[in-house]
């Protein structure tokens, strides 16, 4: 609930002195675009967070048009997108709402997806702004291992 200009500045402060510099950390831990095109060229869809990781519902329609806009324009332009799909920073329930749902359809998006970890049903997909989803961290162990018995359950859950 701290506002935004206010953690940007702790959390900025906080980053520096215990992370070191900025674009060190990002090269290690983010995708570069030649990632990007690889994941693309493996027949990955491309997602969209916003231009800033923000929770929606705590923006302004203005703010959250402008967070949209900015982000789909970079990866329209940058890697060729024609369908543009939104996955909602941090993903709970909450974390969007009519507002951003309708900037998304104005803008020309096709889905958004959740953070609601369930398996999706061919009736989820009529609910184009708000489809469940697993997250790929839910496979995986804190080692990065697959955990087979995670996965599997993905495909035979109820």
């Amino acid at each position: 609930d701290i506002p935004y200009a206010t953690s940007e500045t702790v959390l900025t402060s906080l980053f520096r002195t215990f992370m070191g510099d900025d674009e060190d950390f990002v090269s290690k831990v983010y995708l570069s675009q030649d990632d990007i095109r690889r994941c693309q060229d493996a027949g990955m869809e491309i997602g969209i967070h916003g231009h800033g990781h923000l929770t929606q519902s705590r923006l302004s329609e203005a703010e959250q048009r402008r967070e949209i806009e900015v982000s789909s324009s970079y990866f329209a332009q940058t890697f060729d997108l024609d369908e543009l799909h939104f996955s909602y920073p941090y993903g709970a329930v909450g974390t969007w709402n009519e507002a951003t749902k309708s900037i998304l359809q104005e803008l020309g998006f096709r889905s958004a997806v959740t953070k609601c970890r369930t398996i999706v049903k061919p009736s989820d997909l009529q609910a184009r702004w708000e489809i469940p989803r697993f997250d790929v961290r839910d496979v995986f162990d804190a080692e990065g291992c697959l955990v087979p018995l995670q996965l599997q359950a993905l495909f035979t859950a109820d």
